[in-house]
């Protein structure tokens, strides 16, 4: 599940081959992630560090348009969490939506670049919703008392998947669902323990997701055929890995991790085996280390 961000320390590689080495970009651009409450930029290597909203609001889950020219993002610009759209430069901030009671998070957008799926919740419930990209045509999604949260939809646009909390006595388990985007279809494609934090595939036949061992943060990344079934573990140990991103090109998987010293930062894992790790976020001093609390909900950008 997504985080806050706590305090930043020196760099210690434990147990994987995470280094300088600079990541697959042949036909990625960059990532997107959030530090310090605002919108950064950098290369898969970690050079090009780049702050795109330098705002005293929060601002929270960055995507990508398929043509890599934008961003949709949550902001709380106004005192309301709201959905906001900005050109991949950090110019023209633009609101989406800005209903008072509403708190809106973790957009999605369709392969067309048309509508945006994300979770507002309102009046103690939260459901996924699509609108188009103009603000209309709202439609609810879910119907469910209790969160639904994080949509990503298919690239061929036909499913979104998201996370539902269900309930069992005391306890509650979150599970991942995929439904129609007209709202029909529900159905769930894991059956525990905690998963979470699901994202396509380019090729759309593999969703990554964030799995966390039973009574346990620690999270690791998982990636399955998109009807659930081939479930495979490919990075994870004794610290919580979470909010995997696909590279365009399907070469890789961008996440966030507290590996190296207990605070979050962006890693980058190969799909392929062997498997290796690199670090693309640090701290400390220096043009190409982040003056913030570390790195989280990184967004890989399509080449424009």
């Amino acid at each position: 599940m997504r985080r806050a961000l706590p305090l930043v320390a020196v760099l210690v590689v434990l147990g994987w081959a995470a280094g300088a080495a600079a990541g697959p970009d042949s036909k990625n651009g960059k990532i997107a992630f959030v530090s310090g409450g605002d919108i950064w930029l950098v290369n898969s290597d970690g050079s090009g560090l780049q702050n795109l909203t330098h705002s005293p609001a929060r601002e929270a889950y960055p995507t990508w348009s398929p043509e890599g020219t934008r961003i949709v993002y949550s902001s709380n610009r106004g005192a309301i969490r709201s959905l906001w759209i900005m050109n991949a430069n950090g110019g023209d901030p633009r609101r989406l939506t800005g209903l008072a009671r509403a708190v809106d998070t973790t957009p999605s957008l369709s392969p067309d670049g048309r509508r945006v799926a994300f979770a507002r919740r309102l009046r103690g419930n939260q459901e996924i919703y699509v609108m188009n990209l103009d603000g209309t045509g709202l439609r609810r999604l879910t119907r469910y008392a209790g969160v639904d949260f994080d949509p990503s939809w298919s690239p061929d646009g036909s499913q979104i998947v998201f996370w539902r909390s269900l309930r069992h006595g005391k306890t509650s388990v979150r599970e991942i669902f995929a439904v129609n985007p007209d709202g029909s279809g529900l159905r769930r494609l894991t059956w525990g323990p905690d998963s979470d934090s699901p994202a396509w595939a380019p090729d759309g036949k593999r969703i990554a997701f964030t799995r966390h061992a039973r009574g346990s943060s620690e999270g690791d990344i998982w990636v399955m055929r998109a009807d659930g079934s081939g479930q495979q573990r490919i990075a994870g140990g004794a610290w919580d890995d979470d909010d995997p991103a696909w590279a365009p090109d399907g070469s890789a998987i961008a996440f966030a991790s507290d590996r190296a010293d207990g605070t979050p930062n962006i890693y980058l894992v190969t799909v392929r085996a062997p498997r290796k790790v690199s670090r693309v976020t640090k701290p400390g001093p220096g043009a190409a280390a982040l003056p913030h609390a570390g790195a989280i909900s990184p967004a890989w950008q399509p080449v424009p």
